[in-house]
């Protein structure tokens, strides 16, 4: 079906946007989310304010506190680490849109300023043995967290592990259930385990 019916429930997501952006702007279906490769970001902000504070405030309001003037006093991260930044080449996929403006200046191995378009800074590039094993160990983190999920996955009912079948390879898993938190948390290692691989191809 192309709509939803009457009263359906429908599964959706609020991601990051511009910031006059109306909700209904902002608003995906899972699945584009999964598939836009780092591209969209879910806006934990709305999650936040909305959601979490909303139910602590319920319970923490009967001593006194005030979970929003708590939460505005909070530090806020100011860069994603560099498995969680979206690969260079996702953004020139979308050089028309502002996408562009956000490529990080930031060494992928130590987070210090760098040149636009450059993985490491000139201290890293000085000293390539170190750099390539900070970038092998945190390839090798997250391989190992998403094996540990894979087998979790291949031990439920929902699809994992089963021969090859439909173009699905021996040992992979074939659930894609928005029910599950796992699916998502595979899909999150999957992606940071391609940026970091990238990151590493880039440095070598």
């Amino acid at each position: 079906r192309a709509e939803p019916a009457f009263g359906e429930r429908v599964p959706y997501l609020v991601v990051c946007g511009a910031p006059s952006s109306r909700l209904m702007d902002v608003v995906v279906a899972p699945r584009v989310l999964l598939d836009s490769g780092g591209r969209l970001r879910l806006n934990a902000q709305y999650y936040i304010t909305k959601q979490i504070n909303a139910a602590l405030a319920r319970v923490l309001q009967l001593v006194g506190v005030d979970v929003n003037a708590w939460f505005a006093t909070m530090a806020r991260p100011q860069r994603r680490p560099p498995q969680k930044r979206p690969p260079p080449a996702s953004v020139r996929r979308n050089a028309g849109t502002i996408d562009r403006f956000y490529l990080s200046s930031h060494c992928v191995v130590c987070d210090s300023l760098t040149r636009s378009g450059a993985a490491l800074c000139g201290s890293c590039r000085g000293q390539p043995q170190l750099a390539v094993a900070v970038l092998h160990a945190r390839a090798a983190a997250l391989h190992a967290a998403l094996s540990r999920l894979v087998q979790v996955c291949r031990h439920c009912e929902g699809g994992g592990g089963r021969p090859p079948c439909g173009g699905v390879a021996a040992g992979r898993v074939a659930c894609d259930s928005l029910d599950c938190s796992l699916f998502f948390d595979r899909r999150k290692a999957e992606l940071e385990g391609a940026t970091c691989a990238s990151q590493l191809a880039a440095a070598l």
